[in-house]
């Protein structure tokens, strides 16, 4: 486990995590934690301000980005860059497949036994086992 003295932020990589080339995890204020024997393919982004936390026996596709906050823009009178952020946790839960170019966004929860379609964006909470797929991402099969 690392954590940041200056933030008290941390980032726990778990055991038996398998991470490919170019993957980054950020705990920027946030924290991070992995369960057991998670594999993450090429380029996943994980960035955390609130806090990201993932279970066990997890498939994480190329190009999957994970990131609890999104840039405020709701003041017209301000540049986008200086509004700041709204952030909530992520949790997913174990036994998941998250396809390739997938984004998960702030506040979600991914219950167990879910399947992510690749290029998929999940903006809501998932709540029953399922493959899921599309922008937003809404339920396409039961598994």
């Amino acid at each position: 486990m690392y954590t940041n003295r200056n933030d008290n932020s941390f980032l726990d990589l778990g055991t038996k995590t398998w991470i490919s080339q170019n993957c980054s995890f950020s705990a920027s204020g946030g924290n991070i934690t992995i369960g057991f024997n998670n594999f993450f393919n090429t380029n996943v982004k994980i960035i955390a301000k609130s806090g990201i936390t993932i279970g066990d026996n997890n498939l994480f596709g190329p190009n999957v980005v994970i990131v609890d906050h999104d840039h405020r823009f709701d003041d017209r009178t301000k540049l986008i860059c200086k509004q700041g952020f709204t952030s909530a946790p992520i949790v997913i839960g174990s036994d998941i497949w998250i396809g390739a170019n997938s984004l998960i966004c702030q506040g979600v929860t991914i219950c167990d036994h879910v399947v992510v379609a690749g290029n998929s964006v999940v903006t809501k909470p998932i709540t029953e086992p399922g493959v899921y797929g599309g922008v937003p991402a809404k339920k396409i099969k039961d598994i």
